[in-house]
């Protein structure tokens, strides 16, 4: 089971049943599961390519190449198209199978993971200036939150 993404005094996956997507979300202070739902226009979500991760404490949803923000937890209304990743192909690659934003830097960086075949790299994006760079790592660093939470949960 992947790991869930902490934001709000809750755990939150991306779940599939049948042809519906959602987020489930688990509640740490009541102890209960809800629905969580994507943004309105599911036309513009690409289902196909989805996670999700946390961006500066708020629920984060790539899509194909969109980055979607939810501003107030729990709120649908609140789901903001952050950016749109222009330059996500390797000019040794076709495409990649899987995107995920891991951490936002204070200077509009945002440090990305992608899986092609059986390749894993990262790629530095500036959505500001649409910007992007190939790194090249060899024992990548960890980021460590302290939590009360299993990553093994």
């Amino acid at each position: 089971m992947p790991l869930g993404q902490y934001v709000s005094g809750t755990i939150n996956w991306l779940v599939f049943i049948g042809i519906k997507w959602f987020i489930a979300s688990f509640d740490l202070g009541n102890e209960c599961y809800r629905e969580v739902l994507l943004p309105d226009d599911s036309s513009k979500v690409d289902k196909n390519k989805l996670s999700l991760s946390v961006l500066r404490d708020c629920l984060c949803l790539i899509s194909g190449e969109d980055v979607w923000i939810m501003k107030e937890y729990g709120n649908k209304e609140s789901w903001t198209k952050l950016f749109t990743i222009s330059y996500m192909r390797d000019p040794r690659a076709s495409s990649y199978s899987y995107i995920k934003a891991i951490y936002v830097l204070e200077n509009e960086q945002v440090l990305l993971m992608y899986t092609e075949d059986e390749r894993q790299g990262y790629i530095s994006y500036n959505y500001k200036n649409d910007t992007s760079k190939f790194i090249e790592l060899e024992n990548f660093p960890s980021v460590c939150v302290e939590s009360l939470i299993s990553p093994f949960f």
